[in-house]
């Protein structure tokens, strides 16, 4: 959250645990409660700009869920009411008054020109609502915001075949569902809590929760219990409810799991950080971030509540005090070996950069294609053929272009489609369609130049341990470093003895200090020393070092070519390597993602940057790459934007031939097939090396 990646957060000061009594008189307090928080989400869901952002999204999480009077059974009868208008109007007043009330006592100040000044935890954060928005959101704009609705009805169950954990609830004057029940099992709540509501059974989506962060997703509200959030996390939740959650050890971790699950931000498609962190790195323009910056604030807050207002604080504070870090960035620093003596890089250290073409992507010459198993294409092109052109414009917003272009495909399947015998079978004309209808509609992100690096590798900036396992070694290599710069700051050494004690203090604990698993490491050649890495996988205290065990060994093998002479890198004038963080760095590969639909970034585990006389190769690495499907895709991507005839193209930059290479490594390159057998090594540089030589010098 400090650092932009995540939504601010809110935890609601106000006790709700009357959503989780079953007391009659307690009926009209639940309405206005549920009521609430439908205006809190109807406010958030008009502010959404368009093109931008995500569908948001209320997560409500329960204790109980087949028991008698369970808190999801009462959830869902409040929701009922709601929907077929059984409350008094004046409820609704007083559901925006209480709202009012709640964010205005965030921060125990008066609101100025109806502006709430609402803080945030974490990051200290006031984010601003218009109270005039608030109570001008109508029982219509609920009807439409969360029911995906104009007029109110009752509730009609959806229940897909063979699928046991979900529900799809809609109502009955919509085609459109608005909430999903995730649970163990919904037999019994079809046998005990649904007797008297229709039950229809849908047979052409096998899972709502799959599709559930596709943009084109209906759901407005998610119910689960505790089990449903393991291996999930959203860009879309942007309110969470906890009910009868209670405060021991187990709960208090289940709260801190689903909020972090949910904290995720993307303004942009693959940009996910906030908009004024973008725009502080230039990674959009000043007009699109003029355009929606008013309507960001509510879209960028996670709004928490709980029956318990008190154990949700205990919870927070709780974090706080174990989530209390010391920032380790002043522990490195830019390797001395490339700084010239006004102590700027002097190496010339090239990125490649992007942008998106005007061309549709799948109108170019490619080697991508489509991968599709070979029963779905059939069962695609059967299904286009069935709906005909108007339904397909109509019920998936299609244009006219994008839908030739598909049916075009079919006469050229070779062209257009890869068919994989290791692609999973979706068997769902719908998905299919969705997911086709992106494919071709997407635009072409084509190699644009080469920039000099500048912020775009800068993990070791972020890295933070907690304090209480902050340990005497980390503590003393950096009251070394500090003692070191005041002493060039005081003028007592120059700059050159500044450079040369820097490297010698990053050489001498590199070879004699590790904690606990954790080493602290001169590693030569790399961009910034020392490196921090670990044998555990699990050392979850410290942030944004090398734990990977693939990345780990990967370096021990270069270490210890090195050791040995290094044969192939003693050809080049200078060469230097860097670790690529993939949450903070901007150093990447675009390639098309068939999962979720779009082209998405591929940041390789490391670059090489090599140079002899004026040839000039950037090398990624990625030695945690795998034998399956998604490693060729990315390969993929690489060799559209960096091959010609199966070759490196050479690109001419400042009087230099530079390459783009990529290698992956695994342990067993007999099980790669053949068209990507070259991309692949088993970890014996000689053997790599010497079959790359005649390309790299």
């Amino acid at each position: 959250i400090q650092a932009g990646y995540g939504k601010h957060i809110y935890i609601s000061q106000s006790d709700i645990k009357e959503l989780g009594m079953d007391q009659e008189f307690d009926k009209d307090t639940k309405k206005i409660i549920i009521l609430k928080l439908f205006v809190l989400y109807t406010l958030i869901k008009k502010s959404k700009p368009d093109n931008y952002y995500h569908i948001p999204l209320i997560l409500t999480l329960v204790n109980s869920v087949n028991t008698e009077d369970s808190d999801l059974e009462l959830f869902f009868e409040e929701l009922e009411s709601i929907a077929t208008r059984n409350f008094e109007r004046s409820l609704l007043d007083k559901a925006q008054n209480e709202l009012v009330n709640e964010l205005k006592g965030a921060n125990n100040t008066n609101n100025t020109n109806n502006k709430l000044k609402v803080k945030c935890e974490f990051d200290n954060t006031e984010i601003t609502v218009d109270e005039s928005m608030i109570r001008g959101v109508s029982y219509n704009d609920i009807l439409k915001s969360v029911f995906n609705t104009k007029n109110s009805g009752k509730i009609e169950v959806i229940r897909i075949p063979g699928n046991k954990q979900e529900l799809v609830l809609k109502l009955k004057t919509t085609d459109k569902p608005f909430a999903l029940m995730k649970i163990g099992d919904i037999s019994g709540w079809i046998r005990e809590k649904l007797k008297g509501y229709e039950i229809n059974e849908k047979y052409n989506d096998e899972s709502f929760f799959r599709r559930l962060n596709e943009d084109g997703s209906d759901i407005n509200i998610l119910m689960g219990s505790r089990a449903f959030y393991e291996g999930w996390d959203s860009n879309r939740p942007n309110i969470i409810l906890y009910i009868n959650i209670g405060k021991g050890k187990d709960a208090k971790k289940f709260v801190l799991q689903s909020i972090g699950r949910g904290v995720r931000i993307e303004p942009l498609p693959n940009k996910r950080r906030r908009l004024q962190f973008l725009r502080n790195n230039n990674e959009i323009d000043d007009n699109t971030y003029n355009s929606i910056k008013d309507k960001s604030q509510l879209l960028e807050t996670l709004f928490v509540f709980g029956t318990k207002a008190k154990n949700l604080r205990e919870v927070v504070d709780t974090m706080k005090e174990e989530k209390q870090e010391e920032l380790l960035g002043d522990l490195f620093e830019i390797n001395p070996s490339i700084l010239d003596e006004s102590r700027k890089i002097s190496k010339l250290l090239l990125i490649p950069v992007y942008k998106e073409s005007e061309r549709v992507f799948l109108l170019e010459s490619s080697d991508l294609r489509y991968p599709i198993s070979e029963k779905d294409l059939k069962l695609l092109e059967g299904y286009v053929g069935y709906i005909g052109d108007k339904v397909a414009i109509v019920k998936f917003d299609c244009q006219p272009k994008v839908l030739g272009s598909i049916k075009k495909s079919f006469e050229e399947k070779d062209k257009y489609y890869k068919i994989d015998s290791e692609t999973q079978s979706i068997n769902n004309p719908e998905i299919l369609m969705r997911h086709i209808i992106k494919f071709f509609s997407l635009r072409t992100i084509e190699f644009d130049n080469f920039k000099k690096l500048e912020n775009e590798i800068i993990h070791f900036r972020s890295v933070r341990i907690s304090k209480d396992k902050m340990n005497n070694i980390i503590g003393e290599y950096l009251e070394e470093k500090r003692e070191l710069k005041e002493k060039l700051e005081g003028k007592e050494i120059s700059i050159e003895e500044y450079t040369k004690e820097i490297e010698n203090l990053a050489k001498n604990y590199g070879e004699k200090h590790s904690y606990n698993s954790l080493d602290i490491k001169y590693i030569q050649n790399h961009y910034y020393i020392p490196v921090l890495l670990s044998r555990d996988e699990k050392l979850f205290y410290i942030s944004h070092i090398i734990r990977a065990k693939s990345e780990v060994d990967f370096l021990e093998e270069l270490e210890g070519y090195l050791a040995k002479g290094g044969k192939f890198f003693s050809k080049f004038d200078w060469w230097i390597f860097s670790k690529i963080d993939e949450t903070l760095d901007e150093v990447y590969i675009p390639y098309f993602n068939p999962n979720t639909g779009r082209i998405d970034k591929f940041k390789p585990d490391f670059i090489f940057w090599l140079k002899k006389g004026n040839d000039y190769t950037i090398l990624f690495v990625d030695p945690k790459g795998t034998e399956y499907t998604d490693a060729y895709r990315k390969i993929d991507g690489y060799r559209t934007i960096f091959e010609e005839n199966g070759k490196p193209k050479v690109f001419k930059k400042d009087n230099l031939n530079v390459r783009v290479l990529l290698l992956l490594k695994t342990s067993d390159t007999s099980r790669v097939p053949s068209e990507y057998k070259k991309y692949w090594f088993d970890g014996n540089w000689d053997k790599l090396l010497e079959s790359l030589e005649e390309v790299l010098v």
